[in-house]
């Protein structure tokens, strides 16, 4: 039992860590090109020192969907196993409205739309996993 326990909370540990640095992500990416007018331009210029940046950021979306179907699966996992052991649903409708979030920034065209849903999707799953570590906590006092 104390091998399950330290299991679950590890994989919670580990997804708030994950998520946080997701909705981390999605909100200074956004803003860094927002901000930084001339790494916009170097995104329309060949010869601009910062266009292989620019072009590294934008290549590193491609990886967006495979790090949020990880956050969700991490989510929805530790949400389930908490679910089972504590028997608290707090974590497992956090999850779920994460991914819904999650999913919508992927279906959503504008950027700032795009953003805005990572962000809310992102701190929605930190909030599963926190739900599901408080539930351990209060089930070990």
């Amino acid at each position: 039992m104390a091998t399950r326990v330290r299991f679950s909370a590890w994989l919670d540990r580990a997804g708030y860590a994950a998520s946080g640095l997701c909705a981390v992500h999605c909100a200074l990416v956004p803003l860094a090109f927002a901000l930084l007018p001339s790494l916009t331009l170097a995104l329309l210029s060949l010869r601009d020192p910062q266009h292989a940046l620019a072009i590294g950021l934008l290549r590193f979306a491609r990886f967006e969907a495979w790090t949020i179907a990880t956050a969700v699966v991490f989510a929805i996992v530790a949400s389930v196993v908490a679910w089972r052991r504590y028997r608290t649903r707090r974590g497992l409708v956090c999850a779920a409205v994460g991914a819904m979030l999650l999913a919508a920034s992927l279906a959503t065209t504008p950027p700032w739309t795009h953003a805005a849903f990572a962000v809310a999707g992102g701190v929605a799953l930190c909030l599963a996993h926190r739900a599901n570590l408080r539930a351990a906590d209060i089930e070990a006092t």
